[in-house]
This record gives C-alpha cells, sequence and structure tokens, in this order.
C-alpha cells in the first residue's frame, strides 16, 4: 500500500507515480488532517474532496480509513530536504507525527533545487528514507 498525497500550488505532482501504482494493483491512500494528526484514507481520481489547512485538498470525510502501519510507501511532500534526509515540511508537524511509529519507507518528492544542506532540528523531527527528484533518487539508510 502507498500513501502519497494531493499537489497544492507548486509542490511536484505524483500522479503518475500513482497511477503507475493502481495499473500494477497497488492500493494508493491519501492524508486527511484529523484534529493534530493525519488519517490515511482511500481516494480516487473523481471521489469527493475537503479543503484543509492552507487550502489543501484531502480525502472527504466518507473515505475509507486504512491503519498507517499497513502503508509500505509513503510519497512525502516537502519544502526542503536536507543532505541527511531531514524534511522541512509546512511547521504543523504532521508527517513528524505519522514517521515517529509508521515502518513503511519515507520518501520525499520534489525537484532536485529544493535539496539544501541540514540545518538544526528538534528532536521530535523525523528524517526521510529517501528523495526523488529529477535528477533521481537519493537514499539515506
Amino acid at each position: 500500500m502507498i500513501a502519497s498525497y494531493l499537489p497544492h500550488q507548486s509542490e511536484f505532482d505524483p500522479s503518475s507515480l500513482t497511477q503507475e501504482a493502481r495499473d500494477r494493483n497497488v492500493k494508493v491512500v491519501y492524508p486527511r488532517v484529523e484534529g493534530k494528526n493525519l488519517s490515511f484514507r482511500e481516494w480516487q481520481a473523481g471521489d469527493a474532496t475537503e479543503t484543509t489547512i492552507g487550502n489543501v485538498l484531502q480525502p472527504a470525510e466518507p473515505a475509507p480509513a486504512v491503519a498507517t502501519e499497513d502503508i509500505d510507501l509513503f510519497i512525502t511532500p516537502l519544502l526542503g530536504c536536507g543532505t541527511s534526509g531531514i524534511r522541512l515540511g509546512y511547521g504543523g508537524g504532521f508527517y513528524d507525527r505519522v514517521f515517529a511509529d509508521a515502518s513503511g519507507f519515507r520518501l520525499g518528492v520534489g525537484f532536485a533545487i529544493q535539496r539544501v544542506r541540514d540545518w538544526h532540528t528538534e528532536p521530535h523531527d523525523q528524517t526521510l528514507d529517501g528523495f526523488l527528484s529529477e535528477e533521481g533518487l537519493t537514499l539515506f539508510t
């Protein structure tokens, strides 16, 4: 099972990756904000969406939820990715909370220009296992 996301503004659009997964009969799920946490819901093009913080699209409430521990790969949006795999998100800590307990592979996706030097981290910050851009795949583990 793969967790992806519905792209917002200039974020990398992972829809070609998720379509390839679906063509191979892999289930793809998407995040939904619930208070200070993310749940992951079944969703596909044409299903209902709602907006959440910052007008980001997410699956509508009735979409079936899946257990985070069942997710094998997290395709994750980001603002920046440090040289050691630290992820700069949007400041809510949503993915840090998910990754604190998740065992699936954490793949940040974006553009090569988003690779930057590491910065000071906080104890709750979680790292990525890899970063995928137009220049290729970098693994951190």
